[in-house]
């Protein structure tokens, strides 16, 4: 699909402007490949670089509302816990993915003990809690305050702060080379950040020469399922789709050594996970100058593109199928 068409007021009034140019890249050829609607932006690729991206996308404040208003994604959101439900399955899974996923994945890497960490987006505190019980000195921070209030129960940590979702990308509250370690494992943050680029500049800052970025995408090359037809259709509030190779390139731009950067074997939501772990050098080699970024041939991503929407349909037709013979199962058995 190409073009503008008409849409939803719900969701013609979430449009701004469009955006010019890339933000890995910076050039302003764009393909267009979706349009938008109730379940995604209109979305483009850049053709030099392959990003997936929205255009025109939520302001920023509109990002804000949305998080305020209809994000229901974590056990602790203001939906949720304005009507009084705190799922307390979320709370177990979050708990379960940070002991035995997050941790073994850091503690593979770099000893945490002693070690001074950033934990972004931490949602009900359970990687926080786990790094500071291994000897970590912790600051955890979400962009919700029924998250940060449920968090700083935890007596384990001790840090933990409220922090708007416009400013994630500028963190004025720390100074540079304050950390050793930054976590970004809670949930995938980058595709709902107007500038991946900026963001990861600034953790690029704020992290000490040798310092270790772990962080969590997702690949709309390996869908699971989606809302819709089409990888894209995972909400309006995502302004990037990534692939590996368009995050790994993000790294490379903004100077990081690339440690591992593939599809995990174990996560999966609605597309499989990208696992990160990234350095800043020791000897900061950069002088000021941007890394380039390298072209990708376009044709090649359109059609790795339509393999994955492809896939998507089947997943979601043999999804839909089990559906039908559980509740079938369930009535026999009654």
């Amino acid at each position: 699909m190409s073009g503008e068409t008409e849409v939803p007021d719900s969701v013609a009034r979430r449009r701004t402007s469009a955006v010019a140019s890339c933000d890995l890249c910076g050039h302003d050829r764009q393909h267009a490949l979706a349009d938008a609607d109730t379940s995604r932006c209109r979305i483009v690729m850049c053709k030099h670089c392959g990003l997936f991206f929205a255009s025109p996308s939520l302001s920023t404040d509109l990002l804000g509302e949305f998080y305020d208003e209809e994000f229901e994604g974590d056990a602790g959101t203001n939906k949720r816990v304005n009507g009084g439900d705190i799922e307390p399955r979320k709370i177990t899974v979050e708990d379960r993915i940070a002991r035995t996923w997050a941790m073994p994945l850091i503690e593979r890497w770099i000893e945490v003990s002693g070690k001074r960490v950033l934990d972004i987006r931490c949602r009900s505190g359970a990687l926080a809690e786990a790094l500071s019980e291994a000897g970590a000195t912790v600051t955890a921070i979400d962009p919700l305050m029924p998250n940060v209030s449920y968090a700083q129960r935890r007596s384990a940590i001790h840090d933990v702060r409220f922090v708007s979702i416009d400013e994630f990308e500028r963190l004025s509250g720390f100074d540079d080379e304050q950390f050793d370690i930054i976590t970004v494992l809670s949930i995938h943050l980058l595709s709902h950040s107007p500038s991946p680029r900026k963001l990861m500049e600034r953790l690029y800052a704020l992290l000490k020469p040798g310092g270790y970025l772990f962080l969590d995408e997702k690949d709309v090359f390996y869908p699971v399922r989606a809302i819709g037809e089409t990888v894209f259709d995972s909400g309006p509030a995502h302004f990037f789709h990534f692939t590996t190779e368009t995050l790994r390139k993000y790294y490379q731009r903004v100077g990081f050594e690339i440690l591992q950067c593939d599809i995990d074997p174990v996560r999966k939501k609605s597309s499989r996970h990208i696992r990160s772990v990234v350095r800043k050098p020791e000897t900061v080699l950069r002088d000021g100058a941007e890394n380039s970024v390298v072209a990708c041939d376009a044709d090649q991503v359109v059609a790795a593109l339509a393999r994955a929407d492809r896939k998507l349909r089947r997943n979601n037709g043999f999804n839909k199928f089990m559906r039908k013979a559980r509740r079938a199962a369930r009535r026999l058995w009654k």
